[in-house]
């Protein structure tokens, strides 16, 4: 889906940031926000969008999107690696996977990121975008 693919194109922030302008769904603003964040880290761009964006998901009730929010939004990957595991508790899809890898690599945390390598394993999960936040890159 467009949400799950969007992570993936971060590279190209510009574009998801315009071509996001005038989402409606709060995941869709989401990556707006993310893209946003990763042209100005400063986040003068952002502003009240990614604070409709913290408030929109607690790590409560939207653990994937709070990860998401604390990794690329807040900079805070050890929030973010809790959160990532929160929702891995329930969830093991393969954006799951990808976020949860690029927690534990920005948090240091060699222990968040071999539960992603061991679920790759024993799943025999063989995706590109898994192998590329697997070895930090997003």
């Amino acid at each position: 889906s467009l949400h799950d693919a969007l992570p993936i194109c971060m590279g190209n922030a510009v574009l998801v940031a315009t071509s996001l302008v005038d989402a409606t769904s709060e995941a869709l603003q989401l990556r707006r926000a993310m893209a946003l964040a990763q042209i100005d880290p400063t986040l003068t761009a952002c502003g009240a969008l990614c604070a409709q964006m913290r408030a929109a998901f607690p790590a409560d009730r939207h653990g994937r999107e709070a990860a998401m929010v604390a990794l690329s939004i807040d900079r805070d990957p050890e929030a973010a690696v809790a959160a990532a595991l929160a929702n891995w508790q329930t969830q093991r899809e393969l954006i799951d996977a990808r976020l949860l890898a690029s927690a534990a690599i920005a948090a240091q945390r060699p222990d968040a990121l071999a539960r992603v390598t061991e679920w790759r394993d024993r799943e025999r999960v063989d995706d590109a975008s898994l192998w590329l936040a697997l070895r930090g890159q997003r």
